[in-house]
């Protein structure tokens, strides 16, 4: 018996001790995504947010001041950012230093900001050219959606962009 087991693969030694284990289908469990929309027009963000967590399997946390979103990246690691380039206080490009600044010396970070580098989609009615986002540790640049279009365009291409995330 055992000079047959020696001769036996690995796949088929299952088989001999193991006839009735049915095989089980790995099935792949989507991860919910994690966004965070800046964007100091409340009633613009409210609705994206209404219409794109209908049928993506995200959930979208707003933030109106880029004050409120870096306390929220400091307080949870997030998937995907939409920001608005022109904000009031800071604009883009200074809320994402400044943010990168922060995580330098918050002692309190999440661990999931680490090695973590997330995405941003800048969502504004600036020309692109003015949009010009920094290479930072922990964030990198994905498009650029102008806030001027269509709002079935604009939502188009947000979905677009969280299924390549």
């Amino acid at each position: 018996m055992l000079s047959n087991i020696a001769n036996t693969s690995l796949s088929n030694i299952g088989a001999l001790y193991f006839p009735l284990l049915p095989m089980r289908k790995v099935t792949k469990i989507k991860k919910v995504k994690r966004i965070l929309m800046i964007d100091d027009d409340l009633e613009m963000s409210q609705l994206l947010k209404s219409i794109l967590q209908k049928d993506e399997k995200i959930k979208i946390t707003t933030a109106q001041d880029p004050f409120d979103a870096m306390d929220m990246m400091n307080d949870q690691a997030f998937d995907l950012i939409v920001l608005e380039w022109n904000l009031p206080k800071l604009n883009g490009l200074e809320t994402l230093l400044a943010t990168e600044r922060g995580f330098k010396f918050d002692p309190n970070l999440p661990l999931e900001w680490e090695d973590k580098k997330v995405p941003v989609i800048i969502l504004s009615g600036c020309e692109k050219s003015s949009c010009k986002p920094p290479y930072t540790k922990h964030f990198r640049y994905l498009a650029y959606i102008n806030k001027t279009d269509q709002l079935e365009n604009i939502v188009n291409h947000l979905r677009y962009q969280f299924q390549r995330t």
